[in-house]
């Protein structure tokens, strides 16, 4: 049997690493000094972070393969800039769940699957899932008990309340927070859904993963352009963030089979 040769395509750019937590971060940083400037900004303030979160969290993800930066250790090294602020680490993420969603992909014992059955998507439907799980049984599910597990991130967040308490910056720290509880949540289940969610059937397919979902306008506020093809990295894990475009386009040259997906909206109205 043929396969594609994703070895061509699997090394790391640091620089491109770097740039990507440095932008966002800059944005990030920029939208909090916004915040103490002006109240009205303070709504708009909370989607951002919201989006930001979740950028920090699949800038985890690629961590968390090792494929954000050459060096395996600098991967982990600089956890600070992206699994710290979103409550985690990479053992408490990657190493314990994530690791087991790709070997174990629409499989009962799946965690994305038994996450999808606490939302309750099977029984009730999307539309009670989104209104109703980032205030209950997702959000019940607080990243907030692993400070308390873990040194580190303990440390980090220590440092981060006493410098807002010295310097007068607490207010941004608040809308982190009210951000993580809310509109986090909601970008990151229909990112998750989206991604991974084959709602014809109910169930995971590796193949219906849908290409087109966020390749809509809608794309550039949840994730980048190269997030868009989330099966192929499900075939693909170890090829890094700057070289799946390019892989994908040659896997498509060479004649393999690419599933069409569904739009944003399509999967609304099979779920609901």
């Amino acid at each position: 049997m043929r396969k594609f040769n994703f070895e061509l395509f699997k090394t790391p750019n640091t620089r491109f690493g770097l740039m990507l937590v440095l932008f966002e971060w800059s944005m990030t940083l920029f939208f909090g000094y916004l915040s103490l400037r002006w109240q009205w900004f303070w709504p708009i303030c909370l989607v951002l972070f919201g989006r930001a979160q979740l950028i920090l969290d699949n800038i985890g993800h690629y961590a968390g393969h090792q494929t954000l930066f050459r060096s395996p250790r600098s991967n982990e090294a600089l956890s600070f800039l992206y699994f710290f602020p979103v409550f985690t680490t990479k053992s408490e993420w990657y190493d314990d769940e994530h690791r087991k969603h790709h070997r174990k992909l629409g499989a009962p014992d799946d965690p994305g699957m038994l996450t999808y059955k606490r939302w309750g998507l099977k029984k009730y439907g999307l539309m009670r899932a989104f209104f109703l799980v980032p205030f209950s049984e997702f959000g019940l599910n607080l990243r907030l008990i692993n400070i308390a597990r873990n040194w580190k991130l303990l440390s980090f967040w220590t440092s981060i309340a006493l410098l807002a308490v010295l310097f007068g910056f607490w207010w941004p720290i608040v809308l982190w927070l009210i951000s993580f509880f809310t509109t986090r949540m909601y970008f990151i289940f229909i990112s998750e859904v989206s991604e991974h969610y084959k709602t014809a059937e109910n169930h995971f397919q590796k193949w219906d993963m849908g290409s087109r979902i966020l390749a809509s306008p809608l794309s550039i506020l949840f994730k980048y352009p190269w997030d868009k093809f989330h099966w192929f990295h499900h075939e693909f894990p170890k090829i890094p963030p700057n070289r799946i475009t390019a892989a994908f386009k040659q896997y498509v040259r060479e004649g393999f089979a690419v599933p069409t997906g569904q739009s944003l909206r399509e999967m609304y109205q099979e779920i609901s």
